[in-house]
């Protein structure tokens, strides 16, 4: 029975980690995109401030979904696929890489990572090299046989992607079979239980963040740029600092007191 209340704990653990990194990577996915791209209304006015993140976080939580199922054609599990999209998106963008087709590219290299045996931790920082051109260090660059040079003249030209396409295809099929090996069949198991764990869950993950908020709530709230604490706390805070000091003040006296008469 411990055994098996110890086993449900962790995938609950399981299911809220995967909705904070949902909700983490969503915030930085649309704050990347919401500095590189332009949004417009149905007028073709360009959107600002809240409205023009609204519109982002939209793009990026489309983003996810759309890498959910993309991992699931890799060795690399959900939140490796995310946390590299996260990295990479800005590249990909600047190397005028489509919004729509920043999820192939990260699934093709990816894909190529598998194949060239670079770890998965280290793919977002891959992904970012490669995007920038960054041959001497770039694993993906030198096992493709791009060059830095061809990344910044297609880039340029915007037929990047085109060259990318090109250079994994083989990866590509090789990756989709790679997740279907034990390797990757582990990968995807994982990813289903994280992924069920997290809707599963996911009423007790808005409670415990409302809770949350209402703790913090009784400290203070934000103005602006700054969190402003709670006076009246602060001040019942200080008036039990103040009480305890006392407290300890009068034990140090007897104490300094009886000491004293001892060494008389």
């Amino acid at each position: 029975m411990l055994g098996a209340g110890l086993g449900f704990s962790a995938l609950v653990k399981d299911g809220i980690d995967f909705n904070r990194t949902l909700e983490d990577t969503n915030l930085g996915i649309a704050s990347v995109l919401g500095t590189l791209q332009k949004y417009t209304d149905a007028n073709g006015q360009a959107l600002s401030g809240t409205q023009k993140f609204t519109a982002a976080q939209a793009d990026a939580t489309r983003v996810q979904e759309q890498l959910k199922n993309a991992a699931l054609l890799t060795t690399a599990s959900y939140e490796q696929m995310v946390e590299a999209y996260q990295v990479g998106v800005g590249p990909m963008l600047r190397g005028k890489i489509a919004m729509t087709d920043t999820v192939e590219a990260t699934q093709r290299l990816t894909q190529a990572a598998g194949a060239l045996g670079v770890p998965m931790a280290q793919l977002g920082i891959e992904m970012r090299q490669f995007f920038e051109g960054d041959f001497a260090r770039s694993r993906l660059l030198q096992g493709l046989n791009i060059t830095g040079e061809q990344v910044r003249t297609l880039a340029a030209s915007g037929g990047l992607m085109d060259l990318l396409r090109e250079k994994t295809d083989s990866m590509a099929i090789a990756g989709e079979k790679a997740s279907q090996s034990m390797t990757g069949l582990i990968s995807n198991v994982k990813d289903f239980i994280s992924q069920a764990m997290g809707q599963g869950v996911e009423e007790l993950y808005n409670t415990i963040k409302s809770v949350l908020g209402e703790i913090s709530g009784l400290f203070g709230h934000v103005e602006g740029q700054s969190f402003v604490f709670n006076e009246g706390l602060i001040d019942s805070l200080k008036a039990v600092g103040n009480s305890v000091a006392g407290v300890f003040s009068m034990a140090w006296e007897t104490t300094k007191g009886f000491f004293g008469k001892i060494t008389e």
